[in-house]
């Protein structure tokens, strides 16, 4: 009887050798697999999104005083590429149907639906800003690295000039400096692509290996301010076709410039800006299913003899809601 318990032992140690062995395998080859990171864009397929934005700040003046803002918005938006790609590029179309918004200062509460109220309070110039985007049709031009290399659209383009040409030319002030400020950085390229450009370049359009880390320049907008650097991007998970990519970047910067930030009515001196971006894409099937970016950034500004802080942080997202093949 011991000479049988001997031999079960011994092949109770052999199997578990042999499972150990095979697991080494199995996990080398998954650290070889090579993952399809592509988003397709096929021509007439049609993709349903809901795209939510929620900003908060935190608004520090010279004399110490605070104020706190929360912003939330809410847009339904389409997109489908027009056509088969052209040596790699590919035009997608976009359009935002819908909109949904709250403001609030402090106990101060203004909400808006464009599928609900007849028309938007157009002198609460936040609100004008966030509705400049409704009801408009533009075009991305998606290189074959996955960034967008043209921002472009017949309406767009027409609104562009009837605010900056066409009124001049007829020897009339269409609109007031800040409210022409608003109409032009609501459909100007940068804006555009922060509701159409879901994933940010980040998508490296090719095969990677599951422990790749890869680097790609973003730019995000935080408050309708423009930031870029450098993030890094990784696969975090991988599992029946559905791949999560993360990155991350500790130094966005934004450039000086003249902004509008709200509760003034006139353009500021944005001094400097420096924060934090961090994205989480999945993918299904070459399709974008959601995206999630979180921002954070600190920002100095003038106005006249002040100085104030606006301490920034957005939460935005994507979510696919539905396909249709037209």
């Amino acid at each position: 009887m011991s000479s049988i318990y001997f031999r079960l032992f011994f092949a109770a140690i052999a199997v578990c050798f042999a499972s150990a062995n095979d697991g080494v395998a199995q996990s080398n080859n998954q650290t070889d697999t090579l993952y399809p990171l592509y988003v397709s864009h096929r021509a007439g397929n049609l993709h349903n999104y809901v795209f939510k934005e929620e900003t908060t700040i935190n608004r520090v003046h010279s004399d110490s005083s605070m104020r706190n803002l929360k912003r939330e918005i809410t847009y339904f938006l389409s997109q489908v590429a027009l056509k088969p790609s052209e040596d790699g590029f590919i035009t997608v179309q976009t359009t935002i149907d819908s909109m949904l918004y709250r403001f609030a200062d402090g106990p101060s509460i203004i909400e808006y639906s464009s599928m609900r109220d007849a028309k938007p309070n157009l002198q609460f110039l936040d609100l004008a800003y966030a509705t400049v985007p409704v009801n408009r049709t533009f075009e991305t031009v998606i290189s074959p690295y996955g960034d967008v290399a043209e921002v472009k659209g017949e309406a767009v383009d027409w609104l562009r000039n009837y605010v900056t040409v066409e009124g001049q030319e007829k020897g009339v002030d269409i609109l007031a400096p800040i409210q022409k400020y608003l109409w032009l950085d609501g459909i100007s390229d940068n804006n555009l692509k922060h509701f159409g450009d879901l994933t940010k370049g980040i998508i490296p359009n090719g095969k990677v290996k599951r422990d790749s880390v890869w680097n790609r320049d973003v730019s995000v907008r935080m408050n309708s301010i423009d930031f870029s650097g450098p993030v890094k991007a990784n696969i975090s998970s991988a599992k029946d076709g559905i791949y999560r990519i993360e990155a991350a970047s500790d130094g966005v910067v934004a450039r000086p410039a003249d902004i509008r930030v709200y509760g003034i009515t006139e353009l500021v001196k944005l001094n400097s800006g420096k924060g934090k971006a961090s994205f989480s894409i999945e993918l299904n099937d070459d399709d974008v299913r959601r995206v999630e970016a979180d921002y954070t950034s600190s920002i100095s500004a003038t106005i006249k003899n002040e100085t104030f802080t606006d301490n920034i942080s957005t939460h935005l997202s994507w979510t696919l809601t539905g396909q249709t093949q037209w």
